[in-house]
């Protein structure tokens, strides 16, 4: 009886240390496996390439959107720095080395080892930029009014109140009508400024005018001005990028009575002016459209 007493007290007590020995190990194991354990870490698996520019004269950027649900690599990932090399004038073919920098004491404390911290890169995909205006397909040419159409109509508002300064009360200014009477491609001369998409619209809108120098003496009167929109950046890639675009007031004069063609000479000559000779301007889309009636409201 005594003896298998003794017996079980060994075997309790040998089942004790086997079961501490599984725990030690087991923690050991998960100390090493999270905590001790070096990782390698590859540093540019998830770059992103931002190119902004055409074939031939695009500059890069490089960054990267990894994010991990584990702190410690996400701390790790905040640091990386990254640098292209080079990173303007860049063409389609051209190789770039692209370096990684590390926060080396985060790495040591985490124990990662980067990997990949220098990649090389072949650029691909970058936009060419049209020879001339019958270059551009016409379904880009033929979109250009309803782009043009959306700026004015966002930005209506404005250009009434800070653009016809005949009248008194520019708040008070109502649009009567607009019409597109002319579009370009603005073709530039240098690398340094990108190939540009231009329409021109006749605004006419009423509003009052002061007739006396000592008194307030309204009267109701009809005025006129040139406006343009802008969209910069056209190239093969077929956008007309909106969020680009720009619109301002045309400080020319035309007669009532000019002709067709002496009003597209004006504004062609204007262009030229205005770009200071950096561009060649030709006329597309020639219209025809009749004068819409635009509501105030």
């Amino acid at each position: 009886m005594e003896f298998n007493k003794n017996r079980k007290k060994i075997r309790d007590k040998s089942f004790f240390f086997v079961w501490m020995a599984c725990l030690i190990f087991s923690l050991f194991f998960i100390a090493y496996f999270f905590f001790l354990r070096t990782s390698e870490v590859d540093v540019t698996k998830h770059i992103i390439l931002q190119y902004s520019g055409e074939n031939g004269s695009a500059s890069l950027r490089v960054r990267s959107e990894e994010i991990s649900v584990n702190q410690r690599l996400q701390d790790f990932y905040d640091s990386l720095r990254f640098t292209a090399t080079p990173s303007e004038d860049l063409s389609n073919g051209d190789t770039v080395t692209i370096t990684v920098e590390y926060d080396h004491e985060l790495a040591q404390q985490y124990h990662l080892e980067p990997i990949n911290v220098v990649r090389t890169i072949t650029v691909e995909g970058l936009p060419d930029r049209y020879e001339n205006a019958a270059a551009i397909p016409q379904e880009l040419l033929s979109s250009l009014s309803a782009h043009a159409d959306a700026y004015l109509e966002k930005h209506l508002s404005a250009i009434l109140e800070n653009d016809f300064t005949d009248f008194y009360q520019a708040q008070e200014v109502t649009l009567d009508s607009s019409k597109i009477i002319y579009q370009a491609f603005m073709k530039s001369k240098s690398t340094d400024n990108s190939d540009r998409l231009i329409t021109v619209y006749r605004l006419d809108a009423h509003g009052w005018v002061n007739r006396s120098d000592d008194e307030k003496n309204l009267e109701e009167l009809s005025s006129t001005i040139y406006y343009m929109v802008v969209f910069p950046s056209i190239n093969d890639s077929g956008m007309i990028a909106d969020a680009n675009a720009y619109g301002e007031k045309l400080l020319v004069s035309i007669d009532a009575d000019a002709s067709e063609e002496e009003r597209e000479d004006a504004l062609s000559s204007y262009l030229q002016r205005k770009g200071r000779n950096g561009y060649v301007v030709e006329q597309v889309n020639e219209t025809t459209q009749d004068p819409t009636t635009e509501d105030p409201a």
